[in-house]
Parts: C-alpha cells; sequence; structure tokens
C-alpha cells in the first residue's frame, strides 16, 4: 500500500473545522520522506518528515518535534488520497509537480 501514495499531492477538499492554510501539498517519496508544504500569506513553509504505512494507517514523524502521528487513509481511485483524523476528514489530488522547491542551502 505505502507505493501507491508515493508521488505528489495536493489538497483539494477538507472538514471546516481543519485550517491547513491557503494550499498544502505533499510529496511522499519511495525512500519514507514526506515533504509537507503549505502556503500561507503567500510564502511557504515546508516541513520534512517520515511516514510508513501499516495497513490503512498512515504513521508520520517530524524529527524537529519527534512524535509519531497516525492518520486513516484510503485511496478512492489512483489520483485521489482520502486522510482521517481526529474526525475531520481531507481529500488530496494527485499533482505532476510540487508548487514550491526546498531550499537546498
Amino acid at each position: 500500500m505505502q507505493t501507491q501514495i508515493v508521488g505528489f499531492w495536493e489538497l483539494r477538499s477538507s472538514t471546516p473545522a481543519v485550517n491547513f492554510g491557503e494550499r498544502v501539498q505533499m510529496n511522499f517519496s519511495p525512500s519514507g520522506q514526506l515533504t509537507y508544504g503549505a502556503l500561507d500569506e503567500g510564502r511557504w513553509q515546508v516541513m520534512l518528515m517520515s511516514y510508513r504505512v501499516e495497513g490503512a494507517t498512515l504513521i508520520t514523524d517530524q524529527p524537529s518535534s519527534p512524535r509519531e502521528e497516525s492518520t486513516s487513509f484510503a485511496l478512492l481511485d489512483d489520483r485521489t488520497l482520502q486522510l482521517e483524523f481526529g474526525g475531520s476528514e481531507c481529500v488530496l489530488e494527485r499533482v505532476p509537480a510540487l508548487s514550491f522547491e526546498l531550499d537546498k542551502h
């Protein structure tokens, strides 16, 4: 199941109680690295995380603030990923590339 979520995703809809910012994109790499970007007030905030999949659960960890978070997920089709956590739900769509670049400095 982990290989099926590898790639670039963008948030398309979410439960109203969830506020991610203006725009959210994620890259799940085959190596287990998750790059999470949120556009807020015209600027991308980027977090580098790790992830793994256990059954239908996505487990993420942010090295700068270590603590595993578990999120239920389902692939609705090959282009649509649904995440559910704490009673909130969001839907992401597969995209060809991210809109932000990592600072290599």
